[in-house]
């Protein structure tokens, strides 16, 4: 559950045409986390924090001005508090950790309906 929480990319070096490497960061609205469970008996949480790993931002569209992004991320050093642990649980144990990682890719479909202004920035909301 990602109530309350964000995934943001900053584009930032170009790769070739039409595609950039991007940072990754996880945005929680004071108090909120993400909240991943399973079963009732497995429980973790996930704030606010900046992701390592890769992620590449693709432009795959030539019509004007409807633009397809596709983003394929593989994000590493999540850190996470796990708050219950039962049988099937993918980690021993309760407490923090860092080494939570999570990947795939995904298409954002954007228009900018203020062509005098390019912005450089993609925010995707749960």
């Amino acid at each position: 559950t990602t109530t309350g929480c964000d995934y943001h990319y900053q584009l930032g070096e170009t790769l070739k045409a039409d595609q950039w490497a991007a940072g990754a960061e996880i945005v929680c609205e004071s108090g909120k986390s993400i909240t991943i469970s399973a079963g009732g008996v497995c429980e973790a949480t996930i704030g606010t924090q900046a992701l390592g790993g890769t992620v590449e931002v693709t432009d795959n569209t030539e019509a004007s001005p409807k633009k397809d992004i596709s983003i394929k991320a593989s994000l590493t050093g999540i850190h996470y508090t796990k708050l219950k642990d039962g049988f099937g649980c993918p980690f021993k144990g309760t407490g923090e950790g860092t080494s939570g990682e999570t990947s795939g890719t995904f298409t954002v479909t954007a228009e900018n309906p203020n062509k005098s202004e390019e912005k450089r920035d993609l925010y995707v909301a749960d």
